[in-house]
């Protein structure tokens, strides 16, 4: 992954990936829960009884899937005579409109929270395990870098209570927020999006 060859290619004090395999192999372990945990799922998702989302981001989700395909669309009819490529863009049609029916399926987003949910418990018990500021032990990795933006974009999105009975993640969050990579790069960084309402207590 492009994160593992950045951490083997550009030299610095400290690595992200450790040398031993063992440890290595922990962290890309988290890396891949990370990886594997449904945020597209809840920031494009209507859930049917906790919609937690700042309201601009509902409205700007609520016709997202129908822009994508109109401007499908006129790719398709640019490029007409070009069967695969047209091809192609009717594949990614299909796929945003099975989107679209995912956003707003109850059950479908029901699901999508207890994934999470699981996935948050499954934290809590790694670190208490560790019982170590970071994720794997003594060490800042390159997994305590992608649980702060997973944390921190749980948490944008209105479902940091997800942790409120959870310690270990508690100062867990609070502890990778304040990391520089996180914080300036994260957290800090412009963005053309109205600040969410979730986030006030991040200081």
């Amino acid at each position: 992954m492009i994160c593992e060859h950045l951490d083997r290619e550009i030299s610095g004090p400290q690595r992200l990936i450790p040398a031993d395999p063992t440890a290595a192999q922990e962290v890309m372990k988290q890396v891949s829960i990370v990886d594997q945990t449904p945020h597209p799922g809840i920031l494009y998702g209507f859930h049917p009884d906790d919609d937690r989302r700042p309201d601009f981001m509902k409205a700007v989700m609520k016709d997202v899937h129908e822009g994508k395909r109109q401007a499908l669309q006129m790719f398709i009819d640019a490029n007409s005579d070009d069967a695969e490529l047209v091809k192609a863009y009717q594949s990614k049609i299909a796929k945003e409109q099975a989107g679209k029916a995912l956003a707003f399926d109850p059950e479908r987003q029901r699901a999508v929270r207890a994934e999470v949910d699981g996935i948050i418990k499954a934290l809590a018990a790694q670190l208490e395990t560790y019982a170590n500021p970071w994720n794997c032990g003594k060490e800042y990795t390159l997994a305590d870098v992608v649980w702060g933006i997973s944390l921190y974009r749980i948490h944008w999105l209105g479902l940091a209570y997800l942790w409120k009975d959870l310690p270990w993640v508690q100062e867990y969050a609070q502890r990778v927020y304040k990391r520089p990579c996180v914080w300036e790069d994260v957290i800090n960084w412009p963005s053309p999006m109205p600040p969410s309402p979730h986030t006030a207590d991040i200081s």
